[in-house]
């Protein structure tokens, strides 16, 4: 309502024609409003200038870290275009290093796997030769022990049985070779 009537003052003070008695409003509120506008004016000065401050010390210190970071990005720029191809190098060398190495791996890995297989085979030739010849000492020696033992265990009885024979036409008592051996028979 307000605002109607604000507007139709204004419109009635442009033409030029009389203020009706309701004028005293008006311009208390043409006062009102011509001291917002200063007062925003005021603020928004003082808002210009804060900011005017503000703008000039990032500046000074937008300069102040210019001053400092430019001469180590040159000292950086000049240290990576020295080392630029050192680094391109051992790059090089590693990748190339590592490509041998691997190469060597897969051969060493070869070798080492015929190796055992070698090794493994061997072992088990040598065991199957011990073992054979393990089995060829025990049957020879089981062969051996048959073919004197038995007989000489013969000739002892033989041997053993004569002496009976004569100790018997001697006329002597019977010894012991009849009943068991004697110490000398041993064998």
């Amino acid at each position: 309502m307000i605002h109607v009537e604000a507007l139709r003052l204004t419109g009635t003070l442009l033409q030029g024609a009389a203020i009706p008695e309701s004028s005293t409003l008006f311009m208390i509120l043409v006062g009102v409003v011509s001291i917002a506008v200063v007062i925003q004016t005021i603020v928004i000065l003082t808002f210009a200038m804060g900011a005017s401050r503000a703008q000039k010390e990032f500046l000074r210190i937008a300069d102040e870290m210019r001053a400092k970071s430019v001469p180590v990005l040159e000292a950086s720029r000049s240290i990576l275009e020295e080392t630029a191809p050192k680094l391109r190098v051992i790059t090089d060398n590693v990748s190339e290093a590592s490509f041998l190495l691997r190469e060597q791996a897969v051969r060493l890995d070869r070798t080492v796997s015929m190796t055992l297989a070698t090794v493994d085979e061997q072992v088990q030739r040598a065991d199957a030769m011990v073992t054979d010849t393990l089995e060829g000492v025990s049957e020879i020696t089981h062969t051996i022990h048959h073919a004197i033992m038995i007989p000489v265990k013969q000739v002892s009885g033989l041997m053993n049985g004569l002496k009976a024979m004569l100790d018997n036409l001697k006329g002597g008592k019977l010894g012991r070779a009849i009943y068991g051996r004697d110490e000398d028979d041993f064998v």
